[in-house]
């Protein structure tokens, strides 16, 4: 926002802005942590099993602790180029990985290795942070405490990942207030954003596999 702020009109535009974002992580973290929570509470306590959900839980923190860095640190050039968030671009260029990395390597020396040294730095100190956040290190609630706190930690993941008691949840269409897409994109995180993308492709390419099963029926009816 600091960044672009001469595309940001009024002071209740930066105020929208850091309303929908928080709403907007609030749902990302949701998403990441929400079942991980349940099932670390329905497992404490029993042996090996904790320590081995332990593990993964550290693990699958590390990853998406790692991907928020990650796709943060490879806005801005993004930005410069298609005056928006990550979005299905991001995706669909990864698909020649060598065309990228060639562009990168001509053009975007600082921003490579920036992202990489940020990366890197961030796989550290996060598994160290996570690892030290161990479930079989620390007080495990009472067998008859669990049912109300999964309930309760179900509950708030599901409504913070919702972040809508509408029909719909919260979504890039529902932040967008204004006619420029680039700070419509600001309300979200670039990892939102980009998996945002992804479930729209996936959307579309399951439309298109219904159309094409519909199509294939109505041939074979003719056929008959």
């Amino acid at each position: 926002m600091t960044w672009k702020y001469e595309r940001i009109d009024s002071a209740a535009d930066w105020i929208t802005l850091l309303g929908f974002g928080l709403r907007i992580d609030i749902a990302s973290i949701s998403y990441i942590i929400g079942i991980p929570a349940v099932i670390s509470l329905l497992i404490s306590g029993i042996p090996y099993i904790n320590r081995i959900w332990d593990f993964l839980t550290r693990i699958w923190l590390t990853c998406t602790f790692v991907l928020l860095i990650f796709m943060e640190a490879s806005t801005p050039p993004f930005i410069e180029e298609y005056s928006l968030r990550p979005n299905r671009l991001f995706v669909e260029y990864l698909l020649y990985p060598k065309e990228v990395f060639s562009m990168l390597i001509e053009g975007h020396k600082l921003t490579l290795l920036l992202t990489s040294v940020i990366s890197t730095i961030t796989v550290i100190v996060a598994y160290q942070f996570f690892r030290k956040q161990s479930i079989t290190n620390t007080p495990q609630p009472k067998w008859f405490e669990r049912p109300i706190l999964v309930v309760i930690i179900f509950c708030l993941a599901f409504l913070g990942a919702r972040s809508s008691l509408q029909h719909r949840p919260i979504n890039p269409s529902y932040t967008a207030f204004t006619n420029d897409p680039l700070v419509n994109s600001l309300t979200l995180n670039s990892t939102y954003s980009l998996m945002y993308a992804v479930s729209q492709m996936a959307d579309e390419v399951s439309s298109f596999e219904a159309l094409s099963e519909d199509g294939s029926r109505q041939s074979d009816r003719r056929n008959t």
